[in-house]
């Protein structure tokens, strides 16, 4: 068991969020211009207001359903699941039929042990629903099994690897079938986009899957997060809809972190580009969210295979709860080993910006410009890599994904605190293709080499022909930085 566990969400408790860089979710609480998810995608989060990416809190805990007669709430049973301090409320319902399952065969061995089950309300199991149902009104034993382990958990409790495996336990090479029986939603819709969207990622995201044991789609989820204890990852459906109808059903509850940036001077932004265009700013369809939603299980799968590592997989002991079962040392801990960053100032200021800890009186005075200083000449490739090594490692990872496997490039920058207006982002310092720094880069390839091996060689020739890293314009406005003609 890992000695940090009790101490590891997203920010360093029990759920690993997509946090920082433009893609995984809106992971840094830093505004990105353009149109915002709330999602938790490891990037940028529109000018105004969103912060998201990161998780605080793991999802177990406790659970609670309700139903109003409401007309949108109508739609919405609420079932919270929490532990330590994440909560996740999901309303699943069924979506698409399949064939195969992954799980266990239906055999009293199969039960959740009894550490782990959470008696919900009368009636409330009803609203969770696989995105792959049986053809029979009734759940299959399968099925109940995946809810009853990554939904209804409880802190300190898990079912064991012999009850609910991680795919990467079932199967070298996850397909698209075998993943969607492990898919839960909140809505119908959400399950044959989740498939569209699968359809649409290359063969290396498929393969990171194998170290999860479910994902979990939900109205109520935000930010987007990975849990230890279930093994499974939780994805706000923001960067998944389509429609208006579909847009109307997702809870608009702003991402907890919002503020904890207001207590200093300066913003951080982030955002991933094509030539240079954000984006966030390509019309809505099935490909533009399928890119967006890419960066958000890049960083989330970063999560699972960091706790769940490939190498380790078939040596875990599979007899325990989950997370019990997890190494001694992560690739995130031999990351920071062996290439740690050295800002301190950062790790300090970062527990503010996305840990919501109180700002002392020398850190509310601190420009843009005195962040900057320490930023660069460091080997971070984002801010929020400074939140712990588990979100380093992630954002990195991420960043070097979202190149090798779409092109796209990113740009980060420190800027005076801005408003709902993009031009109140003054920047004072920032960049585009800082991966393409020698002393990140390398750490890049060490995320990767650790998390997909079998892609190490492919992305680290991919990452040495990126083009060079180019400077953004201090003093002038974040949109206007975007024309840096780079292609």
């Amino acid at each position: 068991m890992i000695k940090f566990l009790p101490i590891i969400f997203c920010f360093f408790l029990l759920s690993a969020c997509s946090g920082g860089g433009g893609g995984g979710s809106d992971a840094a609480p830093s505004p990105s211009v353009a149109s915002s998810t709330a999602s938790a995608t490891g990037t940028a989060s529109s000018v105004p207001s969103t912060k998201t990416g990161t998780t605080s809190g793991s999802a177990t805990a406790s659970t609670t359903a309700s139903t109003t007669a409401s007309s949108k709430a109508a739609t919405k049973g609420t079932t919270t699941a929490t532990a330590a301090s994440t909560t996740l409320e999901t309303t699943p319902a069924a979506a698409t039929s399949d064939a195969s399952s992954p799980l266990p065969t239906s055999t009293e061995s199969s039960k959740p042990e009894q550490t782990a089950a959470f008696v919900l309300p009368a009636g409330a199991r009803r609203l969770v629903q696989p995105a792959s149902t049986d053809t029979s009104s009734d759940l299959s034993t399968e099925s109940q099994l995946l809810i009853d382990c990554v939904v209804l958990l409880k802190e300190e409790a898990g079912c064991s690897a012999d009850t609910l495996p991680l795919i990467g336990m079932v199967t070298d090479n996850p397909s698209i079938e075998q993943i969607m029986q492990r898919v839960l939603v909140s809505h119908a819709w959400m399950g044959p986009r989740f498939r569209e969207i699968l359809e649409r990622m290359p063969p290396e995201m498929l393969l990171l899957m194998r170290g999860v044991t479910a994902i979990v789609i939900s109205f109520d989820i935000r930010p987007s997060h990975f849990q230890p204890y279930s093994g499974a990852i939780y994805l706000d459906p923001n960067v998944m809809w389509l429609s208006q109808d579909e847009r109307d059903v997702i809870e608009d509850t702003p991402d907890f972190r919002t503020d904890f940036n207001a207590q200093l001077q300066f913003s951080f932004l982030r955002r991933y580009v094509d030539g240079n265009t954000d984006i966030k700013s390509f019309p809505r369809g099935i490909s533009s969210i399928s890119i967006k939603t890419a960066s958000v299980l890049y960083h989330e799968l970063a999560h699972a295979n960091d706790f769940f590592s490939p190498a380790n997989l078939q040596q875990m002991n599979r007899s325990v709860p989950i997370h019990l079962s997890l190494s001694q040392v992560s690739p995130s801990s031999r990351l920071s080993s062996t290439y740690p960053l050295q800002s301190f100032t950062l790790n300090a200021l970062a527990a503010v910006s996305f840990l919501g800890e109180s700002a002392s009186l020398e850190q509310e005075t601190l420009s843009a410009a005195d962040a900057a200083a320490q930023f660069s000449a460091d080997y971070s490739s984002d801010y929020y890599n400074y939140t712990n090594r588990i979100e380093d490692l992630a954002m990195v990872f991420e960043e070097a994904m979202m190149f090798h496997s779409f092109g796209l490039q990113k740009d980060v920058a420190f800027t005076q605190t801005g408003n709902t207006s993009c031009s109140g982002y003054i920047v004072e310092w920032g960049q585009r293709n800082r991966l393409a720094d020698p002393a990140v880069q390398t750490r890049a390839n060490f995320a990767v080499a650790e998390l997909l091996p079998e892609y190490a060689e492919a992305v680290e020739n991919s990452l040495a022909s990126m083009p060079a890293v180019r400077m953004m314009s201090n003093g002038v406005d974040w949109c206007e930085n975007i024309r840096l003609d780079v292609g």
